[in-house]
């Protein structure tokens, strides 16, 4: 949604051309243009009323780095932001497997470690000790 109101930085669109041109719920679409709206980087000029509606604009002054205090939630409603969540994702899904393969190793080195016990006579599981009545 960034992309569209810098791409229409001198003039005000109007809510429907945000839909048009905009990916994602509508909801979402306008909690994140309220949302621009109260932190003041988007203006809202009309009255909302018939003939009269409501459409927006950048706000004076405002620069596309001025977006980035906005939370990510609001910043994944344009191709851009997808693309930017899909790359968070598949980083993550990355991590993941390589913390999962260092565990499967460090399993590996300690079961190799560990000190084998054979159990071919009964004074190695006892450790030489025998029960007297046992032993004939």
């Amino acid at each position: 949604m960034i992309g569209v109101l810098i791409e229409h930085r001198d003039e005000a669109i109007s809510w429907q051309t945000i839909l048009s041109k905009t990916t994602g719920n509508r909801a979402k679409i306008w909690m994140t243009l309220v949302h621009f709206v109260n932190f003041g980087l988007v203006e809202q000029v009309g009255k909302g009323r018939r003939n009269q509606p409501f459409k927006y604009q950048l706000g004076e002054g405002i620069q596309e780095s001025d977006f980035d205090q906005i939370e990510p939630k609001f910043l994944s409603l344009d191709a851009e932001g997808k693309k930017k969540r899909q790359e968070l994702r598949q980083k993550k899904k990355q991590e993941a497997l390589q913390q999962r393969e260092q565990e499967v190793q460090t399993k590996r080195l300690r079961s190799a470690a560990a000190p084998e016990m054979s159990m071919s006579s009964p004074q190695s599981i006892t450790g030489g000790i025998t029960n007297p009545l046992l032993v004939k």
